[in-house]
């Protein structure tokens, strides 16, 4: 799933690259819920630092802007480490 999401991220980065922007892809409050969840559910498998469950139950109480500025935040981040890993 972050693969899905560093693909579209770097797509959309790309684009705007081009057209002189640098911005983060827009996303639907659900796609960005659910991409968060994928996220914290693949970093429990992987890692096992961070629990899918309470994760999930934090997202639940949060408001758009908290979710907005998380999913941005993480995006930014595996932005980062894939041009560091590439």
């Amino acid at each position: 799933m972050i693969g899905k999401i560093k693909k579209h991220f770097l797509e959309h980065f790309n684009t705007k690259k081009r057209e002189g922007e640098n911005k983060i892809p827009e996303c639907t409050y659900l796609q960005m819920v659910e991409l968060l969840k994928n996220h914290y559910r693949y970093e429990t498998m992987i890692t096992g630092q961070i629990s899918e469950r309470t994760m999930n139950r934090r997202l639940s109480s949060m408001s758009f802007d908290n979710i907005k500025e998380l999913f941005d935040g993480i995006l930014e981040i595996e932005n980062e480490s894939f041009l560091l890993n590439k």
